[in-house]
């Protein structure tokens, strides 16, 4: 049985089962911000030990794994999305919540532990724009129910991240987390 706030999946890959009640992206807004800003939550399960089982108890030589997932445009990324107008952490569940099918409740851990922000430009059709994403730090060892707008997810140790995600500055986040981490010794 799923735990509270979890989809159906036990898989450390996939696409993700159907889920009943997925929602699909929200529309795009139709009017350009020159500043946009999105927020997002670095999700984290632990503990595995070097043969590949899973040991949620163990606090010796445990590494935490961080939930990538790719988007349809085929880069490997945290989940996160815009604000609107809402508080950052408001939105950072909002979007666990749409992109993986993980609420609040399947945390185990709040997100008041780790807080930073990304700045970034990215360019589109429509030029480069400047880009802040606020990002949050929470434990959730469930399944995961992707939304359409992904394509598969993964869990994977810091090196597989690293190696995963091509943006450096994602890159460097999920260094930071893993430095909490593991300064909170796993």
């Amino acid at each position: 049985m799923p735990k509270k706030g979890c989809a159906d999946s036990h898989a450390s890959e996939g696409h993700g089962p159907e889920c009943a009640g997925a929602q699909a992206p929200h529309p795009a807004n139709s009017a350009r911000i020159d500043h946009e800003r999105s927020a997002g939550v670095i999700i984290y399960r632990h503990c595995h030990n070097a043969s590949g089982g899973h040991r949620p108890d163990a606090q010796a030589q445990c590494a935490p794994e961080f939930l990538l997932i790719k988007s349809a445009k085929g880069h490997w990324d945290l989940p996160k999305g815009h604000v609107d107008s809402q508080l950052d952490r408001i939105a950072a569940l909002r979007e666990l919540q749409e992109e993986t099918g993980i609420g609040e409740t399947a945390m185990a851990s709040g997100l008041e532990d780790f807080y930073t922000e990304i700045t970034y430009t990215y360019e589109d059709a429509a030029g480069r724009h400047p880009k802040t994403v606020a990002y949050f730090l929470a434990k959730a060892d469930c399944d995961v129910c992707l939304s359409p707008e992904h394509t598969a997810f993964r869990w994977v140790g810091l090196q597989d991240a690293l190696a995963l995600v091509v943006f450096p500055e994602t890159q460097q986040l999920l260094k930071d987390a893993a430095a909490v981490l593991d300064r909170k010794q796993c």
